[in-house]
C-alpha cells in the first residue's frame, strides 16, 4: 500500500494552459432608432446628443457604437447631475451670503446713524 500523504499531483498553472488566441470583437452597430430604444430615448434625441451636444459619436457608416455610446451617456448623466447639484448648493451659499452681506450693510448703516445722532448731542 503507498502512503498518499507524500504524493504529489501537478496541476498546470494558468500560465501553463495554452488557450487559443481570441479574435477582435467587432463592436456591436446600431442605427439611431435601436440606440433610441436601447437608451429608453427617440431617434431625434440620439440625434441631438450625437450632433448638437456631441455627448456621443456617430461611427463613419451613419451608424452608432451601442456600447460606447452607452457608456458616454452614463458618464455625461453623471457629470450633468453632479453639476446641478453643485449648483444647487451654489444657490443656497449664495443666498446665504447676500443675506449676511445685507445684514452687515444694515448694521454699518445703523453704526452710522448713532455716530451722527451723538455728535449732534
Amino acid at each position: 500500500m503507498t502512503d498518499l500523504a507524500n504524493v504529489t499531483v501537478e496541476r498546470p498553472t494558468p500560465a501553463k494552459i495554452a488557450r487559443p488566441p481570441r479574435a477582435p470583437v467587432q463592436p456591436a452597430t446600431v442605427t439611431a432608432t435601436q440606440l433610441g430604444e436601447h437608451l429608453g430615448l427617440t431617434r431625434q434625441r440620439i440625434g441631438a446628443l450625437a450632433d448638437t451636444e456631441h455627448v456621443i459619436e456617430r461611427l463613419p457608416n451613419g451608424r452608432f457604437d451601442q456600447d460606447d455610446c452607452r457608456l458616454r451617456y452614463l458618464r455625461w448623466l453623471r457629470e450633468t447631475r453632479t453639476q446641478r447639484e453643485l449648483s444647487r448648493h451654489n444657490g443656497g451659499f449664495n443666498l446665504l451670503h447676500g443675506f449676511a452681506v445685507g445684514i452687515f450693510v444694515l448694521v454699518q448703516v445703523a453704526v452710522e446713524v448713532e455716530g451722527h445722532l451723538d455728535a449732534g448731542r
